[in-house]
């Protein structure tokens, strides 16, 4: 599922990926992005990370300082990719972080979308 997503999103000519990992995550999908010279930054701990720049964080404020900086900077369509813990911390803080910013700028979410790939 994470790896659809990431091709994907690297099909869309994305500029480069924040990802918000999986403590199990086969760090083999971040190695082909780093290949493909597509920035990418890990938020998060996996095991093996010395190849890649890695944040941990506190998941509210993360996320929503980051989405403020991206309203900031005009942009009004921002996905965000949650994964299968959507519900567990700290996805929570960050479906949080993700909200609360929105409503500052008195948006709202469009759509929660989960993606099934087969």
């Amino acid at each position: 599922e994470e790896r659809l997503i990431i091709e994907d999103l690297i099909s869309r000519r994305v500029d480069g990926l924040i990802v918000i990992t999986d403590p199990l995550a086969d760090t083999d999908i971040y190695r082909d992005v780093k290949k493909r010279k597509v920035p990418i930054v890990l938020v998060g701990t996996i095991p093996d990370t010395d190849d890649f720049h890695v944040v941990c964080d506190d998941a509210s404020l993360g996320m929503c300082e980051a989405m403020r900086h991206l309203l900031e900077l005009g942009h009004t369509e921002i996905a965000a990719a949650f994964g299968r813990y959507v519900m567990m911390f700290p996805q929570i803080g960050r479906v949080a972080g993700f909200q609360r910013a929105l409503k500052e700028r008195g948006l709202t979410m469009r759509e929660v979308s989960t993606f099934s790939f087969n």
